[in-house]
């Protein structure tokens, strides 16, 4: 073969023996926990990456799930998130390949040194993933196999795909040089055909290996299933009828939990085993503790319904949801371990490598929260299993997932992870208001519409609607669940059934009087703000 055939032969075999290896390791990550190659790479590049990058391709990354409206914003962007990797990685094996083709791999010095680069990085990424892999030393290991399994198929491919269409096998040679064909000659189309199909149906057996197992192994005992503790809120919905009627096409009051909004910075979440998880705190506090997730849970129970939203969720986004969380006071912890008078601020750290701070004050707040449920169950593995923080007033970012540890500190000025990144340190909600689908249809020459209203902490007292500019109608409001909720609210406008296309606009006032902010602006560094408009044609 030209060093050109050399080239191309190798790119296709890299891709394919890529793509087996990706397979193989769904079904190691299933059954041993071992990182995913693809999702390590992506999270390596997002926490490695400077702030405006990474940022710049969240933004782009909501802008396309945005566009592609193919499920909700989070789920869709997961899915994106670990293509991204996936593509990353079969382009880097498909590099490899070519480059290994091209040095005639172990027939040359460089070409055995360059057999040990995908190793060397592949070994990298697993000893900085920080997965809570309960063998470390299994991850390595796997690597190590796995890619010198890839090397070797690699070579052992190339230096067959050399004697291609060469005398041998199927040929003979008679005194004077002449090829006669006695039997069936293997061509280049032949052998890649060949070794195509035996690795595509490799992959395919061994991605849907890992993806059952996957399903069998990755439920937890422990997440998701119904509280027995008592700790309820003083308003529930079922008990009472305050006579609103919220507007067709408006969503639930509060969110079904398998639909609440999930973002946190890996691919996969981290699914703790509660049996051997603790919480530890330590740092500026008197006495040190540790407790089991059985002790946090024997602690008194106090339930509260409250909003959490995205900081990256854009005006009008789906980045948001309204739940009942249950869990023990923070301030109770802290009070058993004994502040220090120099503790000055609580740093969080979570078992999926985040971390982030809050000021003492707010962690002392009656309303801060360790939940350890949701919705009357405890939380799912992709909410938080076992502990999350509730803080009011702020976004998401502010209140980490899967907690293991609490360190009382002393101010310091890089903040949380996030903020390191070049988003806003205090991250506090900006108000904002949603209009929801409109479901309902034109009767008397009045469209009735409704959404959603939020101000962090601040309440709501008033939210006002139009239609194409016009005058500023008010909406009626319902009685948010709790201080700490959005409020549902439903207008009524006049409405002339042309068949064309008409814009409605809402804007909301706080409890104080303060009005929404109605210069538009991206989600970075501190939050979007602006008015939601949604196009109708009825």
């Amino acid at each position: 073969m030209t060093d050109s055939q050399h080239v191309k032969v190798g790119a296709w075999l890299g891709l394919m023996l890529t793509a087996l290896f990706l397979a193989a390791n769904s079904i190691v990550r299933a059954a041993l926990g071992v990182p995913l190659l693809a999702a390590v790479f992506f999270d390596w590049l997002a926490r490695t990456l400077p702030g405006d990058v990474v940022t710049f391709g969240i933004d782009r990354l909501i802008d396309v799930v945005r566009l592609l409206s193919i499920d909700s914003t989070d789920r869709t962007a997961k899915m994106l998130e670990r293509l991204v990797g996936l593509v990353l990685i079969l382009l880097m094996g498909t590099a490899l390949g070519a480059i290994y083709g091209k040095l005639r791999i172990l027939q040359q010095r460089r070409g055995i040194m360059a057999a040990f680069f995908p190793l060397v990085f592949s070994l990298g990424l697993a000893a900085w993933a920080d997965w809570g892999d309960e063998s470390p030393v299994g991850s390595i290991l796997w690597y190590g196999l796995a890619w010198g399994a890839w090397g070797a198929l690699l070579a052992n491919s190339l230096r067959h795909a050399e004697t291609l269409g060469q005398p041998g096998e199927g040929t003979s040679t008679d005194s004077e040089g002449r090829i006669t064909i006695t039997g069936p000659i293997m061509t280049r189309r032949m052998f890649l055909t060949q070794t195509s199909t035996r690795l595509i149906g490799g992959t395919v057996l061994l991605g849907a290996g890992g993806w059952a197992l996957r399903g069998l192994l990755a439920n937890n005992p422990f997440a998701g299933v119904a509280l027995a503790e008592a700790g309820t809120p003083d308003i529930l919905r079922g008990d009472m009828d305050d006579g609103f009627e919220p507007a067709p096409g408006t969503r639930l009051e509060v969110t079904p939990t398998p639909e609440f909004y999930t973002i946190d910075i890996n691919l996969f979440p981290p699914n703790v085993d509660a049996a051997a998880w603790e919480l530890q705190v330590k740092g500026l506090v008197s006495t040190p503790l540790k407790f089991t997730y059985e002790e946090i849970r024997a602690i008194e129970a106090v339930a509260q319904y409250a909003t959490l939203a995205c900081i990256s969720n854009p005006v009008g986004g789906d980045l948001i949801g309204n739940t009942m969380w249950t869990g023990v006071r923070l301030k109770r912890i802290l009070d058993m371990a004994g502040l220090k008078p120099e503790a000055e601020e609580v740093r969080f750290y979570s078992e999926d490598g985040y971390y982030e701070v809050l000021p003492v004050a707010d962690a002392l707040r009656e309303e801060t929260l360790l939940c350890y449920g949701m919705n009357g169950e405890t939380l799912q593995v992709k909410h938080g299993f076992p502990l999350r923080l509730y803080t009011p007033g702020r976004f998401g970012m502010k209140n980490p997932k899967w907690i293991h540890t609490i360190e009382l500190i002393r101010k310091e000025e890089k903040g949380g992870y996030w903020h390191r990144r070049g988003w806003d340190r205090e991250a506090y909600f900006k108000m904002t208001t949603i209009i929801d689908p409109v479901e309902a249809k034109v009767q008397n020459g009045t469209l009735t519409f409704g959404g959603i209203a939020f101000s962090g902490e601040k309440g709501i007292s008033r939210v006002e609607v139009r239609l194409d500019g016009g005058a500023w109608t008010e909406a009626v409001l319902r009685d948010p669940l709790s201080p700490y909720t959005w409020v549902q609210w439903k207008a009524a406008l006049p409405y002339a059934d042309d068949g064309d296309s008409h814009t409605l606009t809402a804007r909301s006032y706080d409890l104080d009087g303060t009005p929404q902010i109605a210069a538009e602006a991206g989600t970075r560094p501190s939050g979007a703000t602006g008015y939601h408009q949604r196009e109708v044609e009825i």
